[in-house]
């Protein structure tokens, strides 16, 4: 807080005013003599002004906020589509063909399951588990056959962080076509879900 002041001094000797004016706002002083006969021998009158000036106060209040964030993993696969070429019955296709799993701005670990459906050609088909998965490549036709209902395959993505908000993990997959299957283009949904 601050005070400021202004003095104004006034001395009326016989016919004329002198005053004295100061003032800390400004520092300054001033004198001047005016002239009023009417007002000759009156007493001198000292007159003081404050001005008080206060800082500002400004209200304010808190309040508090909070989250709850819930645990959550997304999914993605690349590519969206595979092709094992052209194939003789009988024959193989080594389980080598890559899918990545990616889970892009989740926050908890989660494991991959899958299922599918049987290869299909007009009104010819053949198995779902001629399709054989891996989580990792093979040199062969191996691995686990390829069911129609969800199957934990143990391989994990690992859980994003806000350093690492994406992560992935790969399925090798591979192919035997069964000896006398007509010939056609057949195709068959593999379906990923991440579960955590």
């Amino acid at each position: 807080m601050s005070v400021a002041f202004c003095l104004y001094l006034c001395c009326l000797p016989v016919a004329s005013i002198y005053s004295l004016f100061y003032c800390n706002i400004t520092g300054d002083y001033m004198f001047g003599k005016k002239f009023f006969g009417v007002l000759a021998g009156l007493v001198g009158v000292i007159l003081t002004f404050a001005f008080i000036s206060l800082p500002l106060v400004y209200p304010n209040a808190n309040v508090n906020a909070n989250v709850i964030v819930s645990p959550a993993c997304f999914i993605g696969v690349s590519p969206s589509s595979i092709t094992f070429g052209n194939m003789a019955p009988t024959s193989a296709y080594d389980t080598n063909v890559l899918v990545t799993d990616t889970d892009n701005g989740g926050n908890v670990a989660a494991n991959i399951l899958l299922e599918g459906i049987a290869w299909a050609s007009g009104s010819n088909n053949f198995a779902v588990g001629q399709t054989q998965w891996s989580p990792t490549v093979q040199t062969s036709y191996t691995g686990t056959a390829l069911t129609t209902s969800l199957v934990d395959t143990l391989i994990q993505i690992p859980a994003p962080t806000s350093s690492s908000p994406s992560t992935s993990n790969v399925v090798y997959f591979g192919l035997q076509v069964p000896g006398g299957t007509p010939p056609g283009t057949y195709t068959q949904t593999i379906t990923f879900e991440n579960s955590c």
